[in-house]
């Protein structure tokens, strides 16, 4: 997929929306909805909930992750950027910065997200994977943590 754009197009769908996209390619049998991540009680259940590289935009994290648990079954996987970790393991703490800009107004430590998720009720958190996605913009490249929260 050199040409997003186009290649979206030519797969009749007409955004870049992920899940869109997964159907499409994967022929997957799942429905898309959208709704206010700050009010999911119009949504049902679901074995697997996932928010993926939102929590850092958002003004009130800890009410969307209580979304999350109330609408979760099993585990709620959770995508982070801009993450950051102590390489020093008796140094890593629970640490979030308020960056004061729009669009990324957190910056979360990786302890940070699990202890989150812990308080508002996950019996379990774990780290999935840690990856950079390169910005080709800018020329660098952006951390993200993936966590999966166990009920």
């Amino acid at each position: 997929f050199i040409n997003l754009e186009e290649d979206y197009k030519n797969l009749g769908l007409i955004n870049s929306n992920k899940y869109l996209f997964m159907k499409k390619i994967f022929d997957l049998n799942m429905n898309y909805n959208f709704g206010s991540v700050y009010d999911l009680s119009k949504f049902n259940m679901h074995d697997v909930t996932f928010c993926g590289s939102l929590l850092e935009h958002l003004r009130d994290p800890i009410t969307a992750l209580e979304q999350l648990y109330f609408k979760t079954k099993d585990y709620c996987i959770v995508d982070i950027s801009n993450s950051f970790r102590n390489p020093i393991p008796f140094l890593d703490k629970p640490y979030l910065k308020y960056t004061g800009a729009g669009g990324n107004f957190y910056h979360y430590s990786d302890k940070a997200i699990e202890l989150m998720l812990q308080t508002i009720g996950f019996n379990r958190v774990e780290t999935l994977n840690r990856y950079k996605i390169p910005i080709q913009k800018y020329n660098y490249k952006i951390q993200h943590t993936t966590f999966i929260a166990y009920k």
